[in-house]
Parts: C-alpha cells; sequence; structure tokens
C-alpha cells in the first residue's frame, strides 16, 4: 500500500472512531462540523482509534500507558488495556523468512518443529520446536512486511504531528514530532532480532550473578528476521496462583524489584518491558527474564541521579522531587555502598563498579 493510499485509509479509520475533526486538522479527511476540541476524545474510542490503525497505533497506546504525568487515571488503565496479541498469519506466510535465512532445507536442523504459534504480536510470531540434540527452543520470526509497513506508519505520523505543532499550541507544548522519532527509533531496534539476541546476552551477563536466568541463544541459526532460543520451563509471574503463600509472594516480588533495580543502576542497560509475561519462576527461588526487544539505558549520570532520588526519599523521608543530598546521607550512601560490593566481583566492570566518593 502506498503512502497517498495509507493517508486515505488512516483518513477512515479517524472517522469511524467518531474522531472526523481531528481528521480534518490533521489533513487526513475533508472538512469537519465544529471546531477541534481535544477534550471531547474519550479513552475508550481513542483506544479503539489506536486498535485499528495498527501495530505502530498499539504500541504507541502501550507506551501512553506509562505517561501517568501526561492523563489521569481513566487514561492510563484504557491504553494498559492495549495487548501487542493479533491473530497469527498462516504458517505459509512465514515460511519464505525462513527458507531466506535458513535456506530450503531449514527442517533438517530441528527434530520437531510446531507449525502452530505459540504467541503473535505485530511484529514476530513464536513458535515451539526441539532442536536435533534434544534442546526445546522458541523460535521467534519476523512477521513478513512488518518492517515496511512500521517505518511508513511513523513517516506518515511523524508528518502528521508536524501539522498538528503548527496548528496548536497546546499540542506543540507536548512535542509530538520528537516523541515519534523517538518511537521510531525504538521500534527499529525491535524490528531487529539479533539485536535482541546481543541484548539478551549483554544483560544476561548481570543477571546470571544474580541468580537471574536469560534464555541461551543459538547464533548459528539466528539472523535479523529470525532469532532462536531456549525455552524456559517455568511459571509466568502472570500465572503464578494466587493461592501462593503470602510470604512466597512477598519473597518473588522483593527479587523481582531488585533484579530490575539493579539493571537500572549497576548496569545502566537494562529491560525495558518487564512485564510479568516476561518473568518467570523456573524453581522454588530462580528467576528468568524473557523478550529483550525493548532495551533501556541510563548515562553515568543520569543512573547518579537516581541514586540521590532514593537515598533522599528513603534516608530523610523529604518529598520526592527533592534530589539533592540529605544531611544523614553519608549513613544511607555507606549502606548503599555495601549493596555495590555485594556484586559479584565478575559484575565490577568499568560500568558499575562502586564509586570510591558520594556522586557530585
Amino acid at each position: 500500500m502506498g503512502e497517498v493510499a495509507r493517508l486515505a485509509e488512516l483518513g477512515r479509520i479517524f472517522v469511524r472512531h467518531g474522531a472526523g475533526n481531528l481528521a480534518a486538522a490533521l489533513g487526513l479527511a475533508g472538512p469537519a462540523e465544529g471546531n477541534l476540541d481535544a477534550d471531547r476524545l474519550r479513552p475508550a474510542a481513542t483506544v479503539a482509534l489506536l486498535r485499528d490503525i495498527g501495530p505502530v497505533g498499539v504500541k504507541l497506546g502501550q507506551l501512553l500507558a506509562t505517561r501517568g504525568d501526561l492523563f489521569s487515571q481513566e487514561w492510563i488503565a484504557a491504553f494498559a488495556s492495549l495487548h501487542d496479541q493479533v491473530e497469527p498469519i498462516a504458517f505459509e506466510l512465514i515460511e519464505p523468512v525462513l527458507i531466506d535465512s535458513w535456506g530450503d532445507k531449514w527442517a533438517t536442523a530441528f527434530r520437531t518443529f510446531e507449525r502452530t504459534p505459540l504467541a503473535s504480536t505485530s511484529i514476530a510470531q513464536t513458535y515451539p520446536a526441539t532442536l536435533n540434540d534434544g534442546t526445546d527452543v522458541i523460535v521467534k520470526v519476523r512477521r513478513p512486511g512488518t518492517a515496511a509497513r512500521l517505518r511508513a506508519d511513523i513517516r506518515l505520523l511523524t508528518h502528521l504531528a508536524s501539522l498538528a505543532e503548527s496548528r496548536s499550541e497546546r499540542i506543540a507544548r507536548y512535542r509530538p514530532v520528537e516523541f515519534l522519532r523517538q518511537f521510531g527509533r525504538n521500534l527499529a531496534w525491535e524490528l531487529d532480532l539479533a539485536a535482541e539476541a546481543r541484548a539478551c546476552e549483554r544483560i544476561g551477563s548481570l543477571l546470571q550473578t544474580l541468580r537471574v536466568a536469560t534464555p541461551a541463544i543459538y547464533w548459528e541459526l539466528t539472523s535479523l528476521g529470525v532469532n532462536v532460543q531456549q525455552r524456559f520451563q517455568g511459571v509466568s509471574a502472570a500465572q503464578l496462583n494466587v493461592q501462593m503463600p503470602e510470604a512466597r509472594k512477598a519473597a518473588f516480588a522483593r527479587r523481582y524489584a531488585d533484579t530490575v533495580l539493579r539493571m537500572i543502576i549497576f548496569n545502566g542497560e537494562f529491560h525495558g518491558d518487564p512485564h510479568q509475561g516476561n518473568v518467570s519462576l523456573l524453581d522454588e527461588a530462580d528467576l528468568g527474564f524473557i523478550d529483550f526487544g525493548s532495551v533501556g539505558t541510563l548515562t553515568r549520570t543520569r543512573r547518579r541521579e537516581v541514586v540521590r532520588l532514593i537515598l533522599a526519599v528513603s534516608c530523610d523521608r523529604l518529598p520526592p522531587t527533592t534530589i539533592s543530598w540529605p544531611k544523614r546521607s553519608r549513613l544511607c550512601w555507606s549502606s548503599w555502598r555495601n549493596a555495590f560490593r555485594s556484586v559479584q566481583p565478575a559484575q565490577k566492570s568499568a560500568n558499575y563498579a562502586a564509586p570510591s566518593r558520594l556522586p557530585a
């Protein structure tokens, strides 16, 4: 589909969901009655609109669900209802991607390969398989045509956002063009399944020291459009028994939170989407993280600011906006340094070694 045809399709989607005025303001449709009033938009209708737009709309809604600083709880709850699960496409449409990566005799690399997907998202479908040595794996395959469609939609939405900025000072304050450009860069990362595998190994080197597992990657079978990784035999955090003893649930939650915090503070590169479906309980104690398609990073300076904020809040119970060091911070900093020292020697690289003094 060309960009002109896609623009017309987007216009019809907006009108169908009662956003004709917004479509007209963005140049997607002809003049509509009345003036554009953003306050008339309703959460449920907006979510339905984003879902109909397709993968970009769904992922955009998921990202907006994290912006409690911009939206009310009603809007956040609506955006959070967007799940990146779509109807799977037939295996006959997926197989050419496997042939491009592995050749016509790709099936010889596996003892078994289930052709019904375990999951289907807007970017990829995942299939359970068994290697010839008996290892259970997950094969993640990018949906054909997805990359071109996502890039085209990002270009169109960025153009529309530029028009909206020029026509509305209220919209311009939120800098939607800058937001969409960064959003597009993040999507480009998710489209590269080999980059996801590399991130899994990089972050996994830290998590291994915390007794937190990440899937082994089978590089001889991994490419831009396909990756093959170990299949965990555990229970997803989203499926944990609600009748689990409170003490065990509390211990699991502490390890879960501690792992995320250590990724952010010690490593500076961290799992960008550690929701319940991406975290598993592998046995009575060990955790496992999967799906590193979304990764976040923090500079050393920003990590120091996070530490300052944590210390300010936890040591002196100061307002959350306080960034300066509290008077009693040296005692707290001593405790924080002990946490750094508890990291295994393998972790203590130049990237996250314990600072010798308080950050300036």
